[in-house]
Protein backbone atom coordinates (compact mmCIF):
# COMPACT_ATOMS: atom_id res chain seq x y z
CA UNK A 1 0.00 0.00 0.00
CA UNK A 2 2.72 2.07 0.73
CA UNK A 3 4.04 2.06 -2.74
CA UNK A 4 0.72 2.64 -4.16
CA UNK A 5 0.26 6.01 -2.03
CA UNK A 6 3.93 6.99 -2.74
CA UNK A 7 2.84 7.10 -6.80
CA UNK A 8 0.25 9.02 -5.85
CA UNK A 9 2.01 11.60 -4.01
CA UNK A 10 4.07 11.77 -6.66
CA UNK A 11 2.21 11.65 -9.30
CA UNK A 12 -1.32 13.83 -8.10
CA UNK A 13 -2.82 13.13 -11.57
CA UNK A 14 -3.11 9.38 -10.40
CA UNK A 15 -5.56 10.26 -7.57
CA UNK A 16 -8.97 8.49 -9.35
CA UNK A 17 -7.35 6.48 -11.82
CA UNK A 18 -4.87 4.18 -9.27
CA UNK A 19 -5.97 1.72 -7.29
CA UNK A 20 -4.45 -1.35 -5.51
CA UNK A 21 -5.98 -4.54 -5.78
CA UNK A 22 -7.54 -5.70 -2.34
CA UNK A 23 -6.28 -9.42 -1.33
CA UNK A 24 -8.97 -11.06 -2.40
CA UNK A 25 -8.37 -9.67 -6.17
CA UNK A 26 -4.76 -10.33 -5.71
CA UNK A 27 -5.61 -14.32 -4.46
CA UNK A 28 -7.19 -14.87 -7.50
CA UNK A 29 -4.60 -13.23 -10.03
CA UNK A 30 -2.02 -15.55 -7.88
CA UNK A 31 -4.41 -18.89 -8.23
CA UNK A 32 -5.19 -17.79 -11.93
CA UNK A 33 -1.49 -17.96 -12.28
CA UNK A 34 -1.29 -13.70 -13.69
CA UNK A 35 0.86 -12.58 -10.98
CA UNK A 36 4.45 -12.36 -11.26
CA UNK A 37 6.85 -10.68 -8.64
CA UNK A 38 9.43 -9.34 -9.64
CA UNK A 39 12.92 -9.58 -8.14
CA UNK A 40 16.10 -8.33 -8.04
CA UNK A 41 19.46 -10.25 -6.74
CA UNK A 42 16.78 -12.29 -4.71
CA UNK A 43 14.75 -9.84 -3.19
CA UNK A 44 10.97 -9.13 -3.91
CA UNK A 45 10.72 -5.48 -5.38
CA UNK A 46 7.41 -4.97 -7.11
CA UNK A 47 4.43 -7.24 -8.77
CA UNK A 48 3.03 -7.03 -12.31
CA UNK A 49 -0.31 -8.31 -12.86
CA UNK A 50 -0.63 -9.12 -17.06
CA UNK A 51 -4.01 -11.09 -17.63
CA UNK A 52 -4.79 -12.90 -21.19
CA UNK A 53 -7.09 -10.19 -22.65
CA UNK A 54 -6.78 -6.72 -24.49
CA UNK A 55 -7.18 -3.15 -25.34
CA UNK A 56 -9.88 -2.06 -28.04
CA UNK A 57 -9.47 -4.80 -31.10
CA UNK A 58 -5.96 -5.81 -29.63
CA UNK A 59 -6.34 -9.05 -28.66
CA UNK A 60 -3.07 -10.42 -26.02
CA UNK A 61 -2.00 -10.15 -22.53
CA UNK A 62 -2.81 -6.82 -20.90
CA UNK A 63 -0.77 -5.40 -17.74
CA UNK A 64 -3.18 -4.56 -15.68
CA UNK A 65 -1.37 -3.94 -12.64
CA UNK A 66 2.27 -2.98 -12.15
CA UNK A 67 3.83 -1.67 -8.76
CA UNK A 68 8.05 -1.53 -8.16
CA UNK A 69 8.35 -0.64 -4.30
CA UNK A 70 9.55 2.90 -3.98
CA UNK A 71 13.28 2.15 -2.55
CA UNK A 72 13.74 0.06 -5.66
CA UNK A 73 12.83 2.69 -8.29
CA UNK A 74 14.83 4.35 -10.78
CA UNK A 75 16.82 1.15 -11.48
CA UNK A 76 14.60 0.06 -15.00
CA UNK A 77 13.33 -2.93 -13.11
CA UNK A 78 9.59 -2.54 -14.25
CA UNK A 79 10.95 -1.79 -17.72
CA UNK A 80 13.38 -5.06 -17.90
CA UNK A 81 10.34 -7.19 -16.02
CA UNK A 82 8.67 -6.09 -18.83
CA UNK A 83 9.91 -7.60 -21.37
CA UNK A 84 11.09 -10.67 -19.62
CA UNK A 85 7.60 -11.11 -19.18
CA UNK A 86 7.20 -10.69 -22.82
CA UNK A 87 9.96 -13.08 -23.74
CA UNK A 88 8.35 -15.97 -21.12
CA UNK A 89 4.86 -15.25 -22.70
CA UNK A 90 6.42 -15.83 -25.99
CA UNK A 91 8.11 -18.87 -25.40
CA UNK A 92 5.23 -20.45 -23.55
CA UNK A 93 2.68 -19.33 -26.60
CA UNK A 94 2.48 -20.36 -30.44
CA UNK A 95 1.29 -17.07 -31.34
CA UNK A 96 2.99 -13.93 -31.27
CA UNK A 97 2.90 -12.17 -27.85
CA UNK A 98 1.05 -8.61 -27.73
CA UNK A 99 1.57 -6.88 -24.19
CA UNK A 100 -0.74 -4.42 -23.92
CA UNK A 101 -2.04 -2.09 -21.10
CA UNK A 102 -3.49 1.37 -20.46
CA UNK A 103 -1.63 4.41 -19.16
CA UNK A 104 -3.33 7.58 -18.47
CA UNK A 105 -0.94 10.38 -20.19
CA UNK A 106 -0.08 12.21 -17.00
CA UNK A 107 1.80 8.75 -15.68
CA UNK A 108 4.95 10.08 -17.28
CA UNK A 109 6.86 7.06 -15.45
CA UNK A 110 4.93 4.44 -16.53
CA UNK A 111 4.69 5.89 -19.97
CA UNK A 112 9.16 5.87 -19.73
CA UNK A 113 9.08 2.27 -19.04
CA UNK A 114 6.83 1.01 -21.83
CA UNK A 115 8.99 2.96 -24.29
CA UNK A 116 11.98 1.39 -22.22
CA UNK A 117 10.60 -2.11 -22.22
CA UNK A 118 10.18 -1.55 -26.30
CA UNK A 119 6.42 -1.02 -26.57
CA UNK A 120 4.71 1.63 -28.34
CA UNK A 121 1.68 3.84 -28.00
CA UNK A 122 -0.49 2.84 -30.73
CA UNK A 123 -3.91 4.30 -29.28
CA UNK A 124 -5.18 7.65 -27.99
CA UNK A 125 -8.53 8.22 -27.12
CA UNK A 126 -9.34 11.72 -26.36
CA UNK A 127 -12.80 12.74 -25.79
CA UNK A 128 -14.87 16.49 -25.63
CA UNK A 129 -17.59 16.73 -23.20
CA UNK A 130 -21.18 17.34 -25.20
CA UNK A 131 -21.66 20.41 -25.50
CA UNK A 132 -25.91 20.96 -25.71
CA UNK A 133 -27.68 24.49 -26.53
Amino acid sequence: MDAYQNSLSAIPALRGNLCSVDDEELSDYISEGVAHIVYEEGVRVGLIICEKGGVAFLSGHRISEEIILPAFRGRSLASRAQRLLCNHLQRSSREPCLMTGTIIPENLPSIKTAEKAGRTCILRFEYLPVMFS
